[in-house]
């Protein structure tokens, strides 16, 4: 997930936050709701300037291709 992270129209980056699966344990909590295996990784959130988008978006993942 990519998103604007900021407090004003001129203070603000773009945030990086990659998806992972969860854990057998979690889904066996009953946290997440049926049919779901993903959560996002906000501990692992990483800040980019506002002219790197594509930046963030390679740090997701998004230009990974799978065969």
């Amino acid at each position: 997930m990519v998103f604007l992270d900021g407090t004003t129209a001129k203070e603000w980056t773009w945030a990086g936050v990659r998806a992972i699966k969860l854990t057998q344990e979690e889904l066996d909590s009953k946290k997440y709701t049926e049919g779901h295996n993903f959560k996002m990784d906000m501990q692992n959130l990483k800040q980019f300037g506002q002219r790197d988008f594509m930046d963030a978006l390679e740090y997701i993942g998004f230009f990974q291709v799978e065969i």
